[in-house]
């Protein structure tokens, strides 16, 4: 019977954590820390780029009740940028937009609730904006994503920092990371957590690989990547800690 009790309690736990909201792009999941990102040419510039669309379901029984916002943005000088749902659009993007779903409804590309964005590049550069999604009714539940938009002549480093990996991950005393040693110079490796604080940030060891001690982190998901010497964040990937 303790036993059977003990049992119900876990299930109740994982149910009422269990991620309500879930995001597409193209028709495929978007996981919680992913990178969408968009090359742009110079026949863009002065003129607005309407993508990516997100399309999002709440595959849940009930009602789902929250907004979507931005926790974090490096612009571009020259760029600009902001987020839409429906018919409301902001620019500041630490603006929140509401976002209500019965049970069980999705929103797809047809639909005009989808999130979109618009984009206009007036210099070439890289522009990179975090958005969370969060359940007002639970605000652990959070889906974290970022879109990125860079310029042809930013291919080579765009390839260069997709080279970060981290290992083991999940992780849980500690985590390797591996990068692309040209990458070194004037940038630092950094770990943020869910609201887009930095709790982790040291300058890329020039031999390409690092050490990061995770014993004073807590267990969960965060982000690593690297920044560059003005604050710019230029890569976010997902890492989880146990």
């Amino acid at each position: 019977m303790k036993r059977l009790f003990t049992l119900i309690l876990i299930f109740l736990s994982l149910a009422a954590s269990a991620q309500q909201l879930h995001l597409y792009y193209q028709g495929e999941a978007v996981g919680n820390g992913d990178t969408i990102r968009y090359a742009y040419t110079s026949d863009d510039f002065g003129r607005d780029i309407l993508r990516p669309v997100i399309a999002y379901a709440n595959e849940s029984s009930e009602s789902y009740h929250g907004h979507v916002q931005a926790i974090s943005q490096d612009i571009a000088d020259g760029h600009s940028l902001q987020f839409c749902i429906f018919e409301t659009c902001v620019s500041d993007l630490s603006t929140p937009i509401a976002i209500s779903l019965a049970a069980n409804e999705s929103v797809d590309v047809s639909d005009a609730r989808v999130l979109h964005f618009t984009f206009t590049p007036n210099a070439s550069g890289v522009t990179t904006a975090g958005f969370a999604f969060t359940n007002d009714s639970v605000p652990s539940d959070q889906m974290v994503f970022y879109v990125q938009y860079y310029s042809p002549t930013g291919i080579d480093v765009v390839s260069s920092l997709e080279s970060i990996r981290a290992y083991p991950n999940p992780a849980t005393s500690g985590v390797n990371v591996e990068f692309d040693a040209s990458l070194a110079r004037d940038n630092n490796l950094v770990i943020k957590n869910l609201t887009g604080a930095t709790i982790y940030s040291q300058p890329l060891s020039e031999n390409g690989k690092m050490y990061v001690d995770l014993t004073s982190f807590r267990n969960g998901v965060y982000f690593y990547g690297v920044e560059d010497k003005s604050g710019k964040m230029l890569l976010t990937k997902k890492l989880v800690v146990k």
